[in-house]
């Protein structure tokens, strides 16, 4: 009995820092309570100061799953290690490229609608930034078979993926439909084109009931 209560309080540090991270996410992303923050602080401090924030809860849930007691998976092999080595540099190269593109839809530095350039990344994806950090967590899901790391990537993979989809459904609505499918509207000369959303049965709004909109690849049940 001692034994597992040790066991569960090496784990404390663990859940409390996941916990912490979740709710850092779940509690600003509510509409009241985001307004209320950005009418406080403003929309620029409130990036920052909420960006200063997740990177710490990030560096203390990353210290605290290393803690984390130890239970195996699957054991780690060396092509494992090759995983993040080629992907890593993939995402870093896709994130950086998205946060220094003007993008009204996504995360970016630029949230302007600048329409100047002809081609950018934004004619594949819609979020390049979430999915270069997608890909940054599947990357390491591979080499790290630990239960603590497991978790840390695999949920950040899910948030990262979730995520698009709640920026989708926020946009069409702050923008309108009009907007939103100017926007999004497949074709050449559309800056934003790419996963365009649902035209389907699905109707205008951004679909929630399949991956297609999550792809950076347009599926047909989003292409219409």
């Amino acid at each position: 009995m001692t034994a597992m209560i040790e066991n569960l309080q090496s784990w404390a540090p663990f859940t409390g820092s996941l916990a912490a991270f979740l709710a850092s996410h779940a509690i600003p992303a509510r509409p009241p309570i985001r307004r209320r923050l950005v009418g406080i602080v403003g929309e620029r401090a409130y990036l920052i100061l909420y960006s200063v924030m997740s990177l710490l809860l990030l560096g203390w849930l990353f210290r605290s799953a290393g803690e984390a007691p130890y239970i195996e998976l699957w054991p780690v092999q060396d092509w494992q290690r090759v995983v993040p080595q080629i992907l890593v540099p993939l995402a870093f190269a896709m994130g950086t490229i998205g946060l220094f593109t003007a993008n009204p839809l996504s995360l970016s530095l630029d949230r302007q609608d600048s329409r100047s350039a002809s081609s950018s990344i934004l004619g594949i994806t819609r979020h390049p930034v979430l999915w270069a950090l997608a890909l940054w967590a599947a990357a390491h899901l591979a080499p790290n078979g630990d239960l603590a790391h497991v978790l840390l990537f695999g949920i950040l993979l899910v948030l990262c993926l979730g995520g698009m989809v709640l920026m989708d459904r926020r946009s069409a609505r702050q923008l309108g439909e009009a907007r939103w499918m100017e926007l999004t509207q497949p074709d050449r000369s559309s800056r934003f084109r790419g996963p365009a959303p649902c035209t389907g049965q699905h109707g205008a709004k951004p679909c929630s009931r399949c991956w297609g909109c999550l792809s950076p690849i347009p599926w047909p049940c989003c292409t219409g």
